[in-house]
Parts: structure tokens; sequence; C-alpha cells
């Protein structure tokens, strides 16, 4: 039995979205605009609001079609920074196609940087998440270029693609994650099964390996998927979450065991989860536009998962 306790931010709406963890820090966005993002840490209680992302802004005063695509949070360990990648898809007025947009904010810069030349391919699908391994943040892209992966370095902002394991199987969905600090991508397939892909060699489409296949009854309540894969443990077990359903499987032993969540409602409008290390990093101290200093004193902390809805947050301990 796992316990939730809620951590209550300062912000001016109970509706946002979790971008990423890194290093005990948390990224936020409002709902449903994303336009306004927050760097927090939620052990101390301190949140950073970043200027106010205004890359639609050019579109939605030309009337043209424009919407959000998912955000990215990472850690450039090159330069021991913080960025955030904002991306949105729009109609190209010229060709009348749908493109990507980025723009990427370092904390402590004080600016959002429109990122130029991004690939006409680039567009996300709508319901993906972006997947930070080996330096770089992953997506799936659109159905046009459906078996591709889409990743930029976060240290260079370049971006490459390379293609997903190949299945003849019929998939309700594909969904990235990280496996043993690789690359991995689950196949939720019709066949009452879930295949496990890892890409062995990062970028190199032939060594991606089918890992583990995964019938649904040893899944417990997360079999009606789809779900996605949160972390390894012990490097055997997998800690799974499908909406508000959280559960650690044995790889080795196939046996799935689930989390259950004391203090949690008993529904949902949204839930979102992630493996979060806490930390004692004021998100103040990584921003050099502020000199401002934290005056709380740090709670104990330790590495555990968060989960997160919209209207409010809570942690597991």
């Amino acid at each position: 039995m796992k316990t939730a306790f809620e951590v209550k931010f300062k912000l001016p709406s109970k509706k946002f979205k979790l971008v990423g963890s890194s290093n005990g820090l948390l990224c936020l966005c409002l709902l449903p605009d994303e336009e306004v993002y927050y760097i927090c840490n939620p052990i101390i209680g301190e949140v950073l609001q970043l200027p106010r992302a205004c890359g639609l802004d050019t579109y939605r005063e030309k009337n043209l079609l424009c919407y959000s695509t998912p955000s990215g949070f990472a850690f450039d360990t090159t330069t021991n920074t913080y960025k955030v990648v904002r991306t949105w898809c729009f109609d190209d007025e010229v060709f009348g196609k749908l493109k990507t947009g980025v723009e990427i904010y370092t904390i402590g810069s004080g600016r959002w940087r429109r990122v130029k030349n991004v690939p006409t391919c680039f567009s996300y699908l709508p319901e993906t998440k972006q997947v930070f391994v080996n330096g770089a943040l992953h997506w799936h892209l659109d159905l046009k270029f459906y078996n591709c992966i889409g990743a930029i370095d976060i240290k260079s902002e370049n971006f490459r693609a390379f293609e997903k394991p190949p299945d003849s199987r019929i998939n309700r969905k594909r969904t990235l994650g990280v496996f043993k600090e690789s690359l991995c991508l689950l196949d939720d397939t019709i066949e009452g099964e879930v295949v496990l892909w890892i890409m062995k060699d990062y970028g190199i489409t032939n060594s991606w390996t089918k890992e583990y296949t995964i019938r649904y009854e040893l899944l417990g309540p997360l079999w009606r998927g789809p779900f996605e894969i949160l972390r390894t443990v012990k490097q055997q077990s997998v800690l799974f979450h499908r909406d508000e359903d959280l559960g650690y499987y044995d790889v080795d032993k196939e046996e799935f065991k689930h989390v259950r969540i004391d203090g949690t409602p008993g529904y949902f409008d949204e839930f979102e989860a992630v493996v979060h290390l806490g930390s004692l990093i004021s998100p103040r101290t990584i921003d050099g536009r502020s000199a401002e200093k934290s005056t709380k004193t740090p709670r104990r902390w330790r590495q555990k998962p968060m989960i997160k809805k919209p209207s409010r947050s809570r942690f597991l301990t």
C-alpha cells in the first residue's frame, strides 16, 4: 500500500500538465493554452514561473490553424543547464501543409528561442509524449511518417529520425519509454499480449530487439491498456502505468504486483505519472534572473514515483 499526500502549488490555475522531471525539479504547463510554464520542486515547495511562450502568436494573428503539441524538459549535462522544449503544429499559408514549430527555453536565459529549419516530417501524433534518453527527447511522428521516431538532441538542438521496430501484427497503440537506460517501445497488440522492444545500439534501426512478450492476463488491471513504462527497478521489474493504475511486472518471474495508492480519489479526469527523484535544488538558484533565496525548511526526501491529475498533485510515499 502506498500513501498519497497533496502538494499545493501556488499556481493561478488548477488545470496543468506534467511536462517532465529532472534532478528533483518538475516542469508544469498551464492548460489549455500550454503557454505558461513553471519549474518547481515539490519537496521544498518552491516554484519558478518562466516567461510566456509566444510562438503561436504569429499564426493566431493571421487566423491560421495552429495547436500545441507535447513539450519536453531535460538537463543538458554538457552545460549544466535545464531546457524546456515546446512544440506546436501550424498551417503553412504558402503550401497549405501542417508543419512543426519548436521553441526552446534555457532556464536562466530569460527568453524563448525559435528553432529554425525544423524538418517537415517532424509533426507529432497528438497523443504522443516526449521521452528523454541518450541526451535527446523522442516522440512518435504523425501518420504520414507513423513508422518513424523523431528526436532532438538537447545539446546541439539538431533533429534526427529513425525507424520503429518492424512488426506485422496489428497494434492498439505503440508507446515509447526507457528500459534499462535504453530507448524502448511497447507494442500493445490486439492478440492479447504486449511486446517490449529495446534499441540495443542507439540510433541503429537494426538493433531493435524483441526483448519480452507479456500476456494480458499477467498484467492485472492494466491489461485494458493502453499503458506506458515508467521505469525499471533492480534491472528486472518494470513499473507500468495506465490511467489511475500502477503496477510492477517481474520480467524474469513473470509476476505482476498491483500498486494501490491510499488517499487518492475514486476517480480521475486525467491521470499522469512520472518517476521523480527528490532533491533540495531550488528552482530559483538555477535561474540567473533572480537572486531570491528560499527560506523554507527542506522536507525529508527520497526517490518516489509521482502521480498527478490536473486539479492537484500527489506523491507516493
